[in-house]
């Protein structure tokens, strides 16, 4: 009954936490977006839908969300999160042969750490 228990609570936080995380994931589309263009979580499989799926997936990943998390998020299978991960993992392991998905990375980090900078000085205001 213990473990019944443990395991309840530990389910209950994970589900706190991702709900209240997400605000980041709401930043992370908006910036996608304006990188990319619209159509982020639609089906289309136009370039730069995907890439923007990639790039938002490859993000909550780094910062520790789970599969599930943003699947859910972007409205997927965690599969499919896990096949656009391994689409971004060839980008790195292959620098130089995906020049315009490295821009766009680039671009998005950048964006993403003036995003952070800025509102960590706005909350010290």
């Amino acid at each position: 009954m213990e473990d019944k228990e443990q395991l309840i609570k530990v389910l209950n936080a994970s589900i706190i936490d991702e709900i209240e995380d997400d605000g980041r994931f709401h930043v992370l589309l908006k910036i996608a977006t304006e990188i990319v263009g619209d159509g982020i979580l639609t089906r289309s499989r136009d370039y730069n839908c995907v890439m923007g799926r990639k790039m938002i997936a490859w993000q909550m990943r780094e910062e520790g969300y789970s599969l599930q998390g943003i699947g859910r998020r972007m409205g997927r299978h965690h599969a499919t999160i896990l096949h656009l991960l391994r689409l971004m993992e060839d980008m790195f392991k292959f620098p130089g042969c995906f020049k315009t998905d490295e821009a766009y990375w680039k671009q998005f980090k950048k964006r993403i750490k003036e995003y952070d900078i800025h509102n960590r000085t706005t909350q010290g205001s």
